[in-house]
């Protein structure tokens, strides 16, 4: 059966494709399979799509999935407020990455509370990673929910030929451990994979925060700004994988404990610390009824806990001995039931179709306050400066009402819910001549409180010659609101809306890729995007609230390019340009920036590897409603030396912001009236162990 599908995958192969390895089409850096479900080469893939290899992990240097997407165009790595990873792709941005589908094999890590999808993706050990599939622009027609502006997959490894540890360490007391080791037969194979990470954290300096602008009104003296603030962060990641014929198992466990930096708030918070834990596992097998038609089933679970505890709104100060804080959490559990089918309906046609149900369970626990009461009782007692001085009736009235405010925030008791979820998929793939193919499909999903949501989707992909490839594609994506914003209970200052509908993108683009020579490959990608229905924050003044108010449309190119100049030297990179305006205000949608560079300049000198790599971030408008200038441009400069000390050892020196350039990166929206400082030159060193 296996030669028969490699064949006929081989018969669907343009005379460009007839050129690559059988192999390179079952997922491999030339190939991706994130496209329709199904392994297709590279060049001809109806997506664009960005492959990033472990060999290209382990050559820049990155220690994240996060920092890992550094090398795809439209791909920006802002920062929420309390030094949380937000992404913001080709001028798309919403707290926390909500905008993102990121799946892990395949399996999606949504967070139906918050809406970050990182926090239950956590912490997958970097050596298990084979490598990461990433398209830009709507994939709901395959994956549903939250492939709204791109889709991140993470793969890994499915055998360990070689096992390895990595020791490392570096600047702000930083320590890594890292492991990987397997065992495989022909017909079994087990991986272990482990990473173990602690870092004090730089401690920036932040000079504003929120508290600060009621400061200003109150005449008041709540905030502690000028301060430093923590960003300590301790992960750990586990993941076994394993494979018996044609079943295949993972198991996983990923638990964080960070500080809280500026704040969840917008409030430099010293004592707030989060907890997030993820428990996850899957299992599928494959049947192959005959050489035409194979099914995969799948069943998926994982269960995810969130905790804030001792969040800081207001810290202590001479106003308020004993400050106020605030303890929340959040757990999710789903279960996945899916079945996958593929047909081969000729040697040129293939139709892939696939069911699913979910079942999401939520728990919120009770927003408790810690010092409110004793708020409460001085401000309506004449809040002031030692005994006498009050704040005069007026602010005095202010005050009582932001007590007021925050007081009715608070649950008294957990609250808890359900959310199912039914999908239907078809995808066809056509080629309609030798150098021409079709792809085209729609999806049907049916949420429980949401209105049915159908993402359709159309790819046509032309080889005119065996160096030119050319895509149109039209997609459609959606993103279903969060617990967080339909009910509320997490954030004090943040009001749910039970009313508001899943928000949609429209997206056109156009795609070349030219490839001269073998050592030469460059791309060009233009689009233009519209929302339907964006949910956009509201400020209602003491709190914020979500409404389906909002309708952005963008358009912008990418390109990129891979030159190997020489057998010692490698040239990549790209440039990315997005323009997005809110409709609503008619201003500039803000917080992305508009021009974004990449290079990366790689040399091998006999056991000696050497990349230079540097990032440009460009001018960025505020949201409309955000007052001041532009956030400042910046750009950084990166060095890794890696040098092979035996065939088994080897040794790599990191140094980040080479020229410890002063970066401020983009507060989002207006959660912090001030940037947010990024870190000064930070050094690493790793020593690598293969058995």
């Amino acid at each position: 059966m296996k030669p028969w599908c490699l064949t006929s995958l081989a018969l669907l192969a343009t005379p460009t494709l007839a050129e690559e390895t059988l192999q390179a089409l079952f997922g491999s850096e030339q190939s991706v399979t994130i496209a329709t479900g199904r392994a297709h080469a590279y060049r001809t893939a109806p997506a664009v799509a960005t492959v990033i290899t472990a060999e290209d992990i382990r050559r820049s240097g990155f220690r994240s999935v996060v920092e890992a997407l550094r090398l795809v165009p439209g791909f920006h790595q802002g920062l929420t407020s309390d030094y949380g990873a937000n992404l913001a792709v080709r001028g798309f941005s919403s707290l926390g990455s909500g905008n993102l589908l990121v799946l892990l094999d395949g399996v999606a890590q949504t967070d139906w509370i918050f809406g970050n999808p990182f926090s239950v993706l956590g912490t997958i050990p970097l050596e298990v990673i084979e490598r990461l599939e990433v398209t830009r622009g709507p994939g709901s027609s395959v994956f549903g929910a939250d492939a709204f502006s791109g889709v991140i997959n993470v793969i890994t490894r499915d055998r360990v030929e070689q096992g390895q540890l990595t020791l490392g360490g570096g600047s702000d007391a930083t320590a890594e451990a890292r492991l990987l080791a397997g065992d495989a037969t022909e017909d079994r194979a087990l991986v272990l994979s482990a990473q173990a990470t602690t870092s004090a954290g730089h401690r920036p300096t932040i000079g504003r925060d929120q508290l600060s602008v009621i400061d200003a009104g109150l005449g008041t003296a709540f905030s502690g700004a000028p301060s430093a603030v923590e960003t300590d962060q301790r992960d750990l990641g586990v993941l076994l994988k394993g494979q018996l014929g044609a079943t295949r198992a993972l198991a996983r466990l990923s638990r964080t404990h960070e500080a809280l930096g500026a704040g969840v708030l917008g409030v430099i918070d010293p004592t707030g610390l989060r907890t997030r834990e993820t428990v996850e596992g899957h299992l599928a097998h494959t049947l192959q009824f005959n050489p035409q038609f194979g099914m995969t089933l799948r069943l998926e679970g994982a269960q995810t806990r969130l905790t804030l505890a001792e969040a800081t709104w207001l810290p202590d100060s001479a106003l308020v001995p004993e400050g106020v804080r605030f303890d929340s959490g959040a757990e999710q559990e789903t279960w996945r039931l899916r079945a996958d089918g593929r047909y081969a309906a000729g040697p040129r046609h293939f139709i892939s179709a696939g069911l699913a149900y979910e079942q999401l369970h939520y728990r919120l626990d009770a927003l408790e306050w810690l010092g409110l009461d004793d708020l409460e009782t001085r401000a309506r007692s004449g809040l002031g400066i030692g005994t006498t001085v009050g704040l005069g009736t007026g602010l005095d009235a202010q005050l009582s009402a932001l007590v007021t405010a925050l007081s009715a925030a608070a649950t008294p008791t957990e609250t808890a819910g359900r959310r199912h979820l039914y999908s239907a998929y078809v995808q066809d793939e056509w080629w309609l001549a030798p150098k021409w193919s079709l792809t085209w499909g729609a999806r049907l999903d049916d949420y429980t409180g949401i209105d049915q949501q159908i993402s359709p989707r159309a790819v046509l992909v032309w080889t005119p010659e065996p160096d030119w490839t050319l895509k149109a594609l039209y997609g459609e994506g959606f993103r279903v609101p969060t617990v967080l914003e339909t009910q509320g209970g997490l954030l004090p200052t943040y009001q749910a809306n039970s009313e508001l509908q899943a928000e949609r993108l429209r997206t056109v683009e156009l795609a070349v890729e030219f490839q001269p020579r073998p050592a030469l490959s460059l791309g060009l990608n233009v689009f233009r995007h519209e929302t339907v229905d964006q949910i956009r924050l509201q400020n209602r003044g003491l709190y914020a609230e979500p409404e389906n108010v909002g309708r952005q449309v963008g358009e912008g190119f990418e390109v990129e390019w891979r030159w190997t100049l020489s057998r010692r030297w490698l040239w990549r990179g790209w440039y990315a340009y997005q323009s997005n305006v809110d409709e609503t205000t008619g201003a500039d949608a803000g917080y992305s920036p508009h021009h974004r560079l990449y290079a990366s300049l790689q040399s091998q000198w006999g056991r000696t590897f050497v990349n230079l790599q540097g990032l440009y971030v460009g001018d960025r408008a505020r949201v409309a409603e955000d007052a001041r200038a532009e956030a400042p441009e910046y750009g950084q400069l990166d060095l890794l030396v890696r040098h092979e000390l035996t065939r088994r050892v080897s040794l790599q020196f990191d140094v980040r912001n080479l020229l410890n350039s002063n970066r401020l990166e983009a507060s989002p929206g207006t959660s912090l009236p001030q940037d947010l400082p990024l870190a000064g030159r930070l050094y690493y060193a790793a020593l690598e162990v293969r058995f």
